[in-house]
């Protein structure tokens, strides 16, 4: 039996023990969990004011993070049948990928826990179970992975974060977000993570998907989907059950319950908003925090849902504060805590469960809060329900139904993210359409009688300016070269390798070649218009972004235009084809006509030699002239021009120093980019460079990312 089975029997509920048919139903009745926690004078004249509450919020120490050199954090603790069960994030120190991705890794581990008088902490009395692979996509995991490469998104999460236990209708369930699963429709299987929009890296780090797992059954996880949800990040989703149903709290104010279907699909059932809610978080930003805990009145009747939020302000300072809403629908919010919670931490102070662990005397329940602090320790909190009940604002009168919309929802996120998610979304436009990031060198691109002037790394002979291509792709940190005839006019010529290239030099007789046509240029796309231009070549494409990449691989295409059907573009045959010479031989994938003219010459029926079959097919084309007659309306096409990129990224170790000449001929070069219309960024590693060199920079409108 492995560790988690292990764990999930020991705390299942006896009377269901065996019995398959009662598998997922048998976690009915949490007991207390007081004989694994501190003990504490219990007198029935005790009060509530006489207990030193402080003292009673316990670190949870696990023996494998001390081992493995992760952290503990983000706890959620339940108490089942006498267990006191735990689920919590174990988190590797995060690492940097140049230049600003914040890399976290991170998987949710199972355990039993229990006081241990004499170091005065919680304890695993069992083994530590991993519930990492059962939840996180292998697709998934290796996108993510290949996105840490490209350092073009802020921050990315590898594994599963944020988990969280609760009970629904009777059965033991978890909740975690995970790297969101990319959608394969209309992407072969070959597609890298930046052919397309959807799994572009510069968003991949925002991009995480909230699954719902039960524990004890051989059901798969199920993806929870919000269809009209205003961001592709699900995360902090509160799950409780009501008249057999699973629903989940999307956002607190407003108030949004979202209903959850088997297929995992949900609707938003029940909205309401809270003008007095609104008005006390303003500039904050408001999360869920733990799963809402059912409260019963005295005669066992369901009386209110007690949970908690969590609010970041702009010195990304977290406060948590305990808060209820209805029972039944619509589920409207009735009270929030006057002031936060006091718990350990120094800044970052995040509830992520709540559970009733026991009584305290006569005088009502007695509420574990667990939480993580900083990201480097799990805790639990003993406090009696009506102490976290003792001084809230009630609210209720303010609630209103409300219909969703993505500039309601504004709470979710402070200002600056709102921001943040803006530049990434430009940066991710400019990303997706370079092609491949992760492609390697990409294209080898010549310039006819021009002269990189940088200091070069290695010199080998060469008969032809193209064969300097494969010296140099063959060259460790080699990027460009210049080639010159050699001397003694015996017409050989030798390859002149740099690392970079410099400034470019008029010189006849010279020619110069780099690898960096993917990342300097993009494709300027228009709908519903052809290309009256040259063709160079044609093949099968799904969409009209990959066709970009192509376009970009191959040094004779210069703009192309996509056909949803094969045969829009087969009644085109025959549009300005010539033939197409050079050494670089086109485009890759199966099927590319390389002889130009009609585009019908081998080639396998996949890749497109005649544009067979349904599927959408790119024709790339040289690079149009001017004039009218060079677009022409069709509807349903797709063209684009290759051109330079409008938005630059400038890496350097440190902001620049106005004092230092190498810092100034940088500022000199940001200049000339902003007055040529390009949108700058400027990323440094450390925080040197003084504020002369900052003030320059935003006199020029260049925008530092980092530090």
């Amino acid at each position: 039996m492995t560790c988690v089975a292990s764990l999930l029997a020991s705390t299942a509920d006896e009377q269901g023990a065996g019995d398959p048919a009662r598998a997922e139903q048998s976690f009915v009745r949490p007991r207390s969990c007081e004989e694994l926690l501190p003990r504490f004078a219990r007198k029935q004249t005790l009060r509530v004011q006489d207990v030193h509450w402080r003292r009673l919020d316990l670190r949870i120490d696990a023996w494998s993070a001390a081992e493995n050199r992760e952290r503990l954090t983000n706890p959620s603790v339940l108490c089942l049948n006498g267990r006191l069960l735990m689920v919590a994030r174990l988190m590797s120190d995060p690492t940097v990928q140049p230049p600003c991705t914040d890399v976290w890794r991170s998987r949710v581990v199972l355990s039993s826990l229990a006081y241990d008088r004499a170091r005065g902490k919680l304890v695993n009395v069992s083994c530590m179970g991993d519930l990492t692979e059962g939840l996180v996509s292998r697709e998934a995991e290796v996108r993510a992975e290949r996105c840490v490469g490209t350092g073009r998104t802020p921050s990315i999460g590898l594994g599963a974060e944020d988990p969280r236990l609760a009970l629904l209708d009777g059965a033991l369930v978890l909740s975690a977000n995970v790297p969101l699963t990319p959608s394969d429709d209309a992407q072969p299987a070959d597609v890298t993570l930046a052919d397309t929009e959807l799994s572009s890296c510069a968003a991949a780090g925002s991009r995480r998907a909230m699954l719902l797992s039960w524990l004890g059954s051989t059901s798969p996880p199920l993806e929870l989907r919000w269809p009209s949800a205003p961001t592709a990040t699900a995360r902090n989703w509160l799950l409780f059950s009501h008249e057999r149903h699973v629903y989940a709290v999307y956002s607190i104010e407003p108030h949004v319950v979202l209903r959850v279907s088997e297929g995992g699909v949900c609707s938003a059932t029940h909205v309401t908003a809270n003008s007095r809610l609104a008005a006390r978080f303003a500039g904050r930003a408001v999360h869920g925090g733990a799963n809402p805990l059912l409260v019963r009145d005295e005669a066992g009747r369901p009386h209110f849902f007690l949970s908690a939020l969590h609010t970041k302000d702009m010195r990304l300072r977290y406060h948590n504060y305990v808060y209820t809403f209805a029972a039944t629908p619509p589920f409207a919010v009735l009270s929030v805590g006057r002031k936060p919670l006091r718990l350990h931490g120094k800044r970052v102070r995040f509830v992520s469960g709540l559970a009733t662990v026991g009584a305290f005397g006569r005088q009502g329940e007695l509420v574990g809060v667990s939480y993580g602090a900083d990201d480097a320790q799990a805790r639990l909190a003993l406090l009696p329900l009506s102490l976290l009940l003792a001084n809230q604002q009630v609210v209720s009168g303010s609630s209103r139904p409300h219909t969703v919309r993505a500039s309601t929802l504004r709470l979710l996120q402070l200002p600056s993210e709102a921001q943040e998610q803006a530049l990434s979304r430009r940066l991710a436009s400019s990303a997706v359409a370079a092609g491949r990031v992760a492609s390697g060198l990409g294209g080898c691109s010549l310039r006819d009688g021009w002269r990189f002037d940088s200091p070069s790394i290695k010199v080998v002979a060469s008969a032809r300016a193209s064969g300097c291509c494969a010296l140099c792709a063959a060259t460790h940190y080699c990027s460009a070269f210049t080639w010159s005839a050699s001397d003694g006019g015996d017409g050989g010529g030798v390859c002149w390798l740099k690392q970079w290239s410099g400034t470019m030099v008029r010189q006849a007789g010279a020619i110069s070649g780099h690898f960096s046509r993917e990342a300097a240029c993009a494709c300027q796309l228009s709908d519903d218009v052809e290309l009256n231009a040259s063709e160079v070549s044609r093949t099968a494409a799904p969409t009209a972004e990959l066709c970009c990449s192509l376009c970009l691989r191959s040094a004779h295409c210069g703009a192309y235009t996509w056909y949803a059907r094969a045969a829009d573009a087969t009644a085109r045959v025959g549009v300005g084809g010539d033939d197409v010479g050079g050494d670089e031989g086109g485009v890759d994938g199966g099927g590319v006509d390389h002889g130009g003219g009609d585009g019908r010459g081998g080639g396998d029926s996949d890749g497109g030699g005649n544009g067979g079959g349904s599927a959408g097919i790119c024709v790339l084309r040289r690079a149009p002239g001017a004039g009218a007659a060079v677009r022409v309306p069709l509807l349903g096409a797709r063209s684009a021009v290759v051109a330079l990129k409008r938005t630059l990224l400038f890496v350097h170790h440190h902001p620049p120093r106005v004092d230092f000449g190498s810092d100034r001929r940088l500022l000199s070069v940001l200049e000339q980019a902003r007055a040529g219309g390009f949108s700058v960024f400027f990323a440094g590693v450390s925080t040197g460079g003084g504020s002369s060199g900052r003030a320059r920079l935003r006199e020029l409108g260049v925008e530092v990312l980092c530090p």
